[in-house]
């Protein structure tokens, strides 16, 4: 989809094909408007992605200790699932959707 592209005053190559079978473009002048897009999108854009990346790294690192924290912290809740699903099987348990952001109840 071209859609951004056209709208900032995108003009597609024409091209023809030759006896030889050979394919021939011509040179179509971009407006200035898409030639701004093209260099954000390739320059500015994804360096900022990388910088974001990079402070992400730098202010939430993994070390060995708080994945450790992390996987403990994961066992534990899993086996108290386990455990109340053991002692009351029939409970009603609440059910959130992450993308719906709506709730749903589960009768087990």
């Amino acid at each position: 989809d071209q859609s951004g592209f056209v709208e900032a005053g995108y003009v597609a190559p024409s091209s023809s094909c030759t006896d030889q079978g050979v394919f021939e473009t011509a040179e179509a002048a971009q407006a200035a408007s898409v030639v701004q897009v093209m260099r954000w999108l390739v320059g500015p854009i994804p360096a900022c992605f990388v910088l974001l990346a990079m402070f992400a790294a730098w202010r939430f690192p993994i070390t060995p200790t708080s994945h450790a924290e992390r996987l403990e912290r994961q066992a534990k809740a899993q086996s108290a699932e386990k455990v109340g699903e053991s002692e009351n099987p029939k409970a009603e348990k609440q059910v959130y959707s992450n993308w719906e952001h709506a709730s749903t109840k589960v009768v087990l």
